[in-house]
């Protein structure tokens, strides 16, 4: 049997919803009742308008696919106000002939890398306590029970208790590196004005940067709202913070690139914080880290002619490695070549 999961589309709506009038027919799990959602209006074309909206929406909806047929699905739903928007509700469904070939491991393994991507934190749902299996594959797949709803369904004439599961997907706010004179943990809304003063609304900071200068306030509190969300996607994505006065002055950014190795993409401090053993001091912890995942090599890079940056990593013990191909800035059309530099830890 050559199962295919993947994401649904507008035109899967009659076999979505002809799928879902057979679970209902097939378990007593499902929300609905046989029939049930036809007789409340329900038809392909009313399921094409949730798939469309879901799929602008910023849900994640896949299916499993036998040939033609669709047999399964997941169905993440994101909070849709911006202090639910860390969080999605999960609805799972699975045709009767295909349980226990793995579908459903497998559709959780996709939500989570979705979650990680997209940045959802907490990942919920409900089953009903008497659904053993579903309740199984929800605590392989890492999530917890978190309480109990008695009654909360009337199923043949009797009521049924559900559980709330829950799960946390890395949470990384409380993520924290402190150096001789610095702080490098995540930014909350209000650095915006800080990060504005010090950093955005200057030219000079990005100049060799793919990035422009912040010209507003306005301007910078979007920013801001941006930063948040790619923070939260990233785990080592940190504001740089003056240990003496908590005020933030610059940022640092590093990702995994191989399996054994990170990249320092981006370190960055206002005008008035470089020169003063800043730089070095966020390279060498963000060092530390590297090396406490296992990391056996480092990898930056500066844009020729960046001789502040270029020092700054030699001092480090990077060494030059190779040259990038032309590369052109979004913002200016300016043509550029990139030192690739390493460090073999």
């Amino acid at each position: 049997m050559d199962i295919t999961i993947r994401p649904i589309t507008p035109d899967d709506a009659e076999n979505f919803f002809g799928m879902m009038c057979l679970l209902d027919e097939e378990t007593e799990y499902m929300m609905y009742e046989p029939g049930e959602r036809t007789e409340k209006g329900g038809s392909g074309s009313t399921m094409r308008a949730r798939i469309e909206g879901a799929v602008a929406g910023g849900d994640l909806v896949l299916v499993a696919v036998d040939k033609d047929e669709i047999v399964g699905f997941i169905w993440a739903q994101r909070g849709n106000c911006n202090r639910m928007k860390h969080t999605a509700y999960i609805v799972v469904g699975i045709r009767k002939a295909y349980r226990g070939l793995g579908i459903g491991t497998d559709f959780f393994k996709h939500l989570d890398n979705w979650a990680e991507v997209n940045g959802i934190v907490r990942l919920s749902l409900t089953v009903e306590c008497e659904n053993v299996g579903a309740k199984n594959l929800y605590l392989k797949s890492g999530f917890q029970v978190e309480g109990i709803c008695p009654k909360s369904m009337l199923v043949n004439g009797r009521y049924v208790d559900e559980y709330y599961m829950g799960k946390i997907i890395n949470d990384y706010s409380n993520l924290s590196l402190e150096t001789e004179h610095l702080i490098l943990k995540k930014s909350v809304m209000t650095d915006w004005k800080a990060l504005y003063d010090n950093v955005w609304r200057h030219a000079e900071t990005a100049e060799y940067m793919l990035w422009e200068a912040t010209d507003s306030e306005e301007e910078a509190q979007n920013r801001m709202r941006n930063a948040l969300e790619w923070q939260r996607k990233n785990k080592y994505a940190l504001t740089v913070y003056l240990k003496a006065t908590d005020e933030a002055v610059g940022w640092a950014n590093m990702v995994p690139c191989e399996a054994d190795s990170f990249e320092i993409s981006g370190v960055a401090l206002g005008p008035d914080y470089v020169r003063k053993g800043y730089g070095r001091e966020i390279m060498e912890a963000l060092e530390e880290v590297a090396r406490s995942e296992g990391a056996v090599k480092i990898v930056s890079s500066n844009r020729q002619g960046n001789v502040a940056s270029r020092e700054l990593q030699r001092a480090c013990g990077f060494e030059f490695e190779s040259l990038s191909e032309e590369k052109e800035d979004p913002y200016t059309g300016e043509k550029y070549f990139l030192e690739n530099n390493v460090k073999y830890l």
